[in-house]
């Protein structure tokens, strides 16, 4: 996945060559706005990017926060970031067999024991059990990160 547009790259990479020479001369630093900002859409994860170094533009500097509370100012690899991969954990062949798997089940009303309002929902009686990975749960009680592992008959 390309994280950077070319006009990003292109600001970046003229940040840190900026910074660069400021160095070799001896002088401090300069603090560049931001210029791009990347997240990971299944965590809390997010990068604040102000340079590329020239000497090996994979390597981006910014305000770096894992969402444990405590960001700072470090280096990332893009090539490591581009590298995650994430998905449902199902493919279509796998999804279209839970489907035929679950219209053997369909009930015509809900069984929660607190109502939720989704009119194109289709219930099911309580016969599978999905096996789930996650990787956190909300305070509003919804899995964060979470991948399809397995449908097993109860």
């Amino acid at each position: 996945m390309k994280l950077l547009l070319d006009h990003q790259r292109k600001e970046l990479l003229a940040n840190g060559q900026a910074n660069l020479r400021l160095r070799d001369n001896g002088l401090a630093e300069y603090d560049f706005n931001l210029v791009v900002k990347l997240f990971c859409p299944w965590g809390a994860a997010t990068w604040l990017l102000t340079e590329l170094y020239p000497e090996d533009p994979d390597i981006a500097f910014g305000l770096c926060c894992l969402g444990m509370g405590c960001p700072e100012l470090g280096n990332v690899s893009l090539s490591e970031l581009e590298s995650v991969k994430v998905g449902t954990g199902r493919d279509r062949t796998t999804s279209a067999k839970i489907r035929k798997a679950l219209d053997t089940v369909v009930s015509p009303k809900a069984k929660l024991t607190k109502a939720i309002r989704k009119p194109k929902a289709m219930w099911v009686e309580p016969q599978f059990v999905a096996e789930v990975e996650y990787r956190d749960i909300t305070s509003e009680g919804l899995l964060r990160a979470s991948s399809f592992k397995g449908l097993s008959k109860r």
